[in-house]
């Protein structure tokens, strides 16, 4: 799994649904809205399970996370991610071109903000890239590893 987290403040959540259903489109994969709670980002033969937190559980699920002394909350998990790590990077890349304030956390030890999300676009793709974190630490990246 992973999750899409902002800061609580910042969170609003008609904002969020624009800006899932614009990076939805921009992936260039199919989509369908199932029990008005799933989004399913398909291709011909996978599926990834976008759940979309609605405005009262964003502000009461905080994260373990702080950025700037505020609480990072979810906004996005997305499950079933295991053999569709291209799928997730080509939603994730496009989410945060239209949001860069949210944050990627693996829901493990480490997150990635959209100044290295930018970084990995620019590198070869790597299917790890939501499995380990893969920014040089030697090119004065901020270390994003938590633990």
């Amino acid at each position: 799994m992973a999750t899409i987290l902002k800061k609580k403040s910042s969170i609003k959540f008609a904002e969020t649904w624009a800006n899932l259903v614009l990076a939805l489109e921009r992936t260039g994969y199919m989509y369908s809205f199932e029990e008005n709670k799933y989004i399913i980002l398909k291709d011909k033969k996978r599926a990834l399970i976008i759940t979309l937190y609605e405005q009262e559980s964003a502000e009461e699920n905080s994260s373990p996370l702080m950025k700037d002394g505020e609480a990072l909350n979810p906004i996005i998990d997305v499950s079933e991610i295991q053999d569709k790590e291209d799928m997730l990077w080509r939603f994730t890349f496009e989410y945060f071109n239209i949001d860069p304030d949210v944050i990627f956390w693996n829901n493990k030890i480490w997150i990635y903000t959209f100044e290295e999300i930018k970084k990995l676009d620019n590198m070869r793709y790597n299917d790890n890239w939501c499995y380990h974190y893969l920014i040089d630490q030697d090119d004065n990246t901020e270390n994003h590893i938590l633990f």
